[in-house]
């Protein structure tokens, strides 16, 4: 083992690994290895939605009594480490505790480019390995297998924030025409560019805005990879602070729209760097005009703001736990949830408009 590989899983060997699960001295029969983003976790959002999900999984399975599932991440400090990381778990199938070799192992990869990491790993994976993609759709999927050469042995799954985004609109329509507030320009602040080949979000919001008001609002991007000068800057937790001043730099950029021109709507999704923007928004209390909409966020003391909460950790336990009680390859090849199964929520004010 390298000392990469014992950095970044000692945590997750402490919080989840068993002394003996099964009563019989051979340990768990099943793996489940997620890999974070370098940095991601600790967002509040997302990221953590995806780790409660599998503290829930170690639960379940602990409650139920099947005892079958050992559950690990990966959350190092820079893309490389993560990568190999990930090398040494895939070339490793053995139970670390009792050297049993598992039936069935589970990765997980939390964000879409992590898929072309995989493709170069390929000859690490065991038979028995199956991967599951997060927040990409089917195409996604299909080019994943068709990179790993893994077919369907490769899920995705997913959850639209669609449905949330078209409540927005209703929202931006109403508040809009009751305050005589213009809703001519929308901007999104996000990690990455729409445009870039690095990554593709799957979430449904420009596609949505362009749906529901394409024909009132010019919607548009403030990227953070872009700020920075690139998407490296972005997979090393060394780069932190620098992230979370673009963030606070362009809750500035709002609040100047917000005072300048009355620009009042746009949506927030920086991931861990949300905390950023926040901050900056805690110093402007006084000022309630900003009718802003923060992605995978929830409620904060202190400062109000609407949000939406997509349940990657409900999403994650019951794929999880279908994935482990069923036959090996069983798993569908997408599954894509939203609002309206109840994934996704927000507390969008509709009815007090």
């Amino acid at each position: 083992m390298t000392k990469h590989f014992w950095i970044c899983l000692l945590v997750s060997l402490l919080a989840f690994a068993g002394c003996d699960k099964t009563g019989t001295g051979s340990g768990a029969t099943m793996d489940i290895m997620v890999v974070f983003a370098p940095g991601q976790l600790g967002d509040r959002g997302y990221a953590d939605s995806v780790m409660d999900g599998l503290a829930l999984l170690n639960a379940t399975d602990k409650n139920y009594k099947h005892n079958l599932l050992e559950l690990e991440f990966i959350s190092c400090t820079d893309a490389e480490s993560t990568k190999k990381a990930m090398v040494q778990w895939l070339e490793n199938p053995a139970n670390p505790f009792y050297g049993n070799e598992y039936e069935r192992r589970l990765l997980v990869l939390s964000e879409p480019y992590m898929a072309q990491w995989l493709a170069a790993m390929t000859t690490s994976v065991h038979p028995q390995d199956e991967v599951l993609l997060l927040k990409v759709d089917e195409a996604d999927v299909d080019a994943a297998a068709r990179d790993t050469g893994l077919g369907d042995r490769i899920h995705g799954l997913n959850i639209s924030a669609s449905e949330n985004i078209r409540r927005y609109c209703d929202f931006i329509r109403k508040y809009s025409a009751e305050n005589a507030c213009p809703m001519s320009e929308i901007p999104i602040f996000r990690v990455f560019d729409e445009t870039s080949d690095f990554y593709k979000y799957r979430d449904g919001i420009v596609s949505t805005f362009d749906e529901q008001l394409k024909e009132d609002a010019l919607v548009y991007t403030f990227s953070l990879a872009e700020e920075l000068g690139g998407e490296g800057d972005l997979l090393s937790t060394r780069k932190q602070s620098a992230v979370m001043e673009k963030a606070y730099e362009m809750a500035e950029i709002m609040q100047d729209l917000c005072e300048e021109d009355n620009l009042r709507f746009a949506v927030v999704d920086l991931g861990s760097a949300n905390a950023g923007f926040d901050y900056y928004l805690l110093g402007q209390q006084s000022n309630d005009r900003l009718q802003h909409l923060m992605i995978d966020a929830s409620e904060m003391a202190g400062h109000q703001r609407y949000w939406v909460n997509r349940r990657f950790d409900k999403a994650l336990l019951l794929w999880g736990y279908s994935w482990s009680q069923g036959a090996a390859g069983s798993m569908p090849k997408m599954d894509l949830h939203s609002r309206s199964d109840g994934y996704s929520e927000d507390n969008l004010p509709l009815n007090q408009l």
